[in-house]
């Protein structure tokens, strides 16, 4: 997952992470205070992440498309006349 957005929530000291996962197509909202110490750590090939201490915000992820890793599906055949 990567970060893809980040935008101020809809409460003063609040924030939503938005992070994407394009693998399989899922994007996870992060809804978490502003006061709270984060890190963000990253890793060259994986990109970047961000900690949270644990108990803290509310997550939602959605599909949101196909992912690059789902199996294709077969080829409609022609309509019968």
């Amino acid at each position: 997952m990567s970060i893809v957005g980040e935008w101020q929530g809809p409460f003063p000291g609040t924030k939503v992470v938005k992070l994407m996962d394009s693998a399989d197509g899922v994007a996870c909202y992060f809804y978490v205070p502003v006061s709270v110490p984060s890190n963000t750590v990253c890793n060259g090939h994986e990109g970047c992440t961000v900690q949270y201490p644990s108990g803290v915000g509310t997550v939602s992820c959605v599909k949101v498309r196909e992912g690059e890793n789902a199996p294709k599906a077969p080829a409609k055949p022609p309509p019968k006349r």
